[in-house]
């Protein structure tokens, strides 16, 4: 049963008047999609709360009346903590929305300056934690780490106070990414602001690896923690490969081995599903060695990895290869063979990337 994503972001509607559209095209695309059942639905794409509440509604409501939606469906709704102002929790939950995961990012208000938050963001999510947690919504907070001026006490002083005061279900942490022809990348090409060297980084995670396991959060994942009960569905649907129908303007999907991307042209996008079309700019077939190779590559990322079952599907040469890199990483201790699964050994969730990248270089 595959996943539902929604992308809504405010490049797929720079101007309000533009908002009924887009709704209306999201309505249409969903039709193409008609009985299919899902059992989590995610409203994001960075800013779904610029939504107002009766449209949001109305979102959700198209999304139940074209999809075989699961009565027991996780329904999380993306937002930043300024957006809380307007959705009161009441009306949160009435939309059945029951998960908010909240772009947080830090709480000292010097390091939401340096990442161009709203220095508020802490107090606006203090203010309305105990009405959230009234109606029974499942938590989950973003932190960013390893930004300028980042160091192991700061990064655990800031989670500690959080989950003192205001803890939530969820946390999700994630490594600051430099993008190209970012502000961020002028300042760190000019040397106004340097990151921490990958030892501190390091440092930083683990440190905050411990200190969520010492108050009962349960890694599933590199970048997932949760108190029991609370993991993300939606995000173990990637985790272990599976498939997700996107829908809206630039949202990537994978139905039936096929991997797609929607148009990020708004007007294209628009023009395409007035005509009851899908609106895609790119697709690609999934064969089976790259199902393969997506299983390994998100499978190792889980704390539990990943059964060795994949790869009977793949050539005898690649298996070949495969195993004897496993048996490599396992000999210098990084990999963990556990009968029919392997593991990556916690202490190097993060070198992950070299590790796994090795591992699924099957070309």
């Amino acid at each position: 049963m595959p996943l539902l994503r929604l992308f809504l972001n405010s490049q797929a509607y720079p101007a309000q008047d533009i908002i009924p559209r887009y709704l209306e095209a999201l309505s249409e695309e969903l039709i193409l999609f008609e009985h299919t059942a899902v059992n989590t639905v995610y409203l994001g794409g960075g800013t779904p709360t610029q939504l107002s509440p009766a449209e949001l509604n109305s979102l959700l409501a198209s999304v139940r009346n074209r999809l075989r939606v699961a009565e027991d469906a996780e329904v999380t709704l993306e937002a930043n903590p300024e957006h809380l102002v307007k959705f009161q929790p009441e009306i949160l939950s009435s939309t059945g929305i029951n998960r908010l995961s909240l772009g947080l990012q830090r709480r000292a208000p010097e390091m939401l300056k340096t990442l161009g938050r709203n220095e508020n963001s802490f107090q606006l999510w203090t203010d309305k934690y105990h009405d959230l947690r009234s109606t029974g919504i499942s938590l989950s907070l973003d932190f960013i780490y390893g930004i300028p001026g980042d160091t192991v006490e700061k990064s655990v002083r800031e989670i500690t106070e959080i989950i003192g005061s205001t803890p939530p279900d969820h946390f999700s942490l994630y490594l600051l990414e430099i993008k190209p022809g970012t502000v961020f990348q002028e300042k760190m090409n000019s040397g106004e602001l340097k990151l921490p060297i990958d030892e501190i980084q390091a440092e930083i995670y683990h440190a905050l690896r411990g200190l969520l396991a010492s108050h009962g959060y349960q890694q599933y994942e590199i970048s997932n923690f949760a108190s029991p009960g609370h993991e993300s569905r939606h995000n173990l649907v990637y985790f272990n490969n599976g498939e997700y129908l996107g829908i809206g303007s630039g949202a990537f999907g994978r139905i039936d081995n096929l991997r797609y991307k929607n148009s990020s042209d708004l007007s294209r996008y628009l023009s395409c599903l007035q005509e009851g079309r899908r609106a895609m700019e790119f697709s690609e077939t999934l064969d089976e060695t790259l199902n393969a190779r997506e299983t390994l590559m998100m499978g190792l990322r889980k704390n539990e990895g990943v059964s060795l079952r994949v790869l009977s599907t793949i050539k005898d040469s690649q298996k070949e290869y495969v195993l004897e890199r496993i048996s490599y990483w396992n000999k210098m201790g990084v990999i963990v063979e556990d009968g029919e699964r392997i593991r990556l050994n916690p202490d190097y969730f993060f070198t992950s990337n070299e590790v796994i990248g090795d591992i699924i270089d099957l070309n």
